[in-house]
């Protein structure tokens, strides 16, 4: 059995097999299907590890006592959350990738962007609101082919833009883009926000903010 968790984990080559050492009499098969040379996947430094187990029992753990399987899957997937944060960390788009897939849905108003505005300033950019003005320009080019949306709706952003920016914390910024991610449903916007969030403030603080605003929508 192969375990490999997301492509993060995919692109460093890392991974975890299990071999069963038992035959699997099930089905009358007699056997044991995957030995030891099959369940190698070829990564380096990495050995199959041998179960007490027959191929269908190796699949589905029945009980956390079944410590060989269960323990080394719980073991490897606590490994690659560190990995993971790093590879979210090293990205510097979300945050525009972000407010221009918000602006062509019409999910930017003057709430979030403030947010947006604070959360930039904190990059330490000398003039957030040329980076949002060029962000709203690269939005527009996205959607410049399509007949269902106005270029026209991007004129209120761009007049708001021009007024005083709320005075938001840094923390209270996040909040509102975290809030409103959910509110969208939409998994890939909740990542890109809690990639900034580690950028920021780092995983152990990002995993303490989420769960204290959890109880809060």
């Amino acid at each position: 059995m192969y375990l490999l968790v997301s492509s993060v984990a995919k692109s460093k080559q890392i991974g975890i097999t299990f071999y069963e050492t038992r035959k699997t009499e099930k089905f009358k098969i007699g056997a044991i299907v995957v030995d030891r040379d099959s369940a190698n996947p070829g990564i380096a430094n990495k050995s199959p590890v041998p179960a007490e187990a027959d191929h269908i029992d190796i699949s589905k753990p029945l009980h956390q006592s079944d410590t060989v399987v269960y323990a080394s899957t719980r073991d490897f997937i606590k490994s690659l959350i560190p990995i993971v944060d790093r590879e979210l960390d090293e990205s510097v788009d979300y945050l525009k990738e972000l407010f221009s897939m918000w602006i062509i849905e019409g999910k930017v108003d003057s709430w979030i962007l403030s947010a947006f505005y604070h959360v930039i300033r904190k990059r330490g950019e000398p003039n957030p609101r040329e980076i949002m003005q060029n962000w709203i320009e690269y939005a527009k080019v996205k959607v410049s082919n399509s007949t269902e949306i106005p270029i026209s709706q991007f004129d209120f952003l761009e007049i708001d833009l021009n007024i005083n920016m709320e005075d938001l914390t840094l923390k209270d910024s996040f909040y509102r883009l975290w809030k409103r991610a959910i509110q969208a449903g939409q998994d890939s916007n909740i990542a890109k926000v809690q990639g900034e969030l580690i950028s920021v403030f780092g995983s152990d603080r990002r995993t303490e903010l989420i769960t204290e605003w959890k109880t809060l929508v």
